[in-house]
């Protein structure tokens, strides 16, 4: 069931319509072309640890957290593979083989992954409730 593929169009003109403060987008722009052309050459003193790039946007609805990602993508010619993290399901061990399998998707296709409302990630831990403080990172 191929008949229907196509390459994707992307918009060139995306990440010029950003509304980001000047210095914001060329240090956005700089790190996803770097990370995408493959010179870099840095690593951590733990093998691959180092490869890769990691951008945490935050801000309230309607801030064009999404519209970056989505702009960055176009300009870089790269998929996204978006997910919400309600996705990754709520058990630790279901969490981690979701991640697993969702890195190496994106690894195959050099896709950028987007996970909305990542910030659940982020949140504090509370005393007693040991099934949600299995995959929040507070302390």
């Amino acid at each position: 069931m191929v008949d229907c593929l196509s390459d994707v169009r992307f918009n060139q003109d995306a990440f010029a319509t950003l509304r980001l403060p000047e210095g914001h987008k060329r240090l956005v722009r700089s790190l996803a072309r770097q990370h995408t052309t493959g010179k870099d050459d840095f690593d951590d003193i733990i093998e691959n640890k180092g490869k890769g790039c990691i951008l945490l946007l935050h801000g309230p609805p309607g801030v064009g957290k999404t519209a970056t990602v989505q702009a960055v993508a176009d300009d870089i010619k790269s998929p996204i593979y978006a997910i919400l993290s309600g996705d990754l399901g709520s058990d630790l061990s279901k969490i981690e083989a979701n991640f697993r399998r969702i890195f190496r998707l994106v690894k195959r296709w050099r896709a950028i992954l987007l996970v909305d409302e990542a910030d659940i990630f982020l949140d504090w831990r509370v005393p007693g409730d040991l099934a949600r403080n299995n995959f929040v990172g507070g302390e």
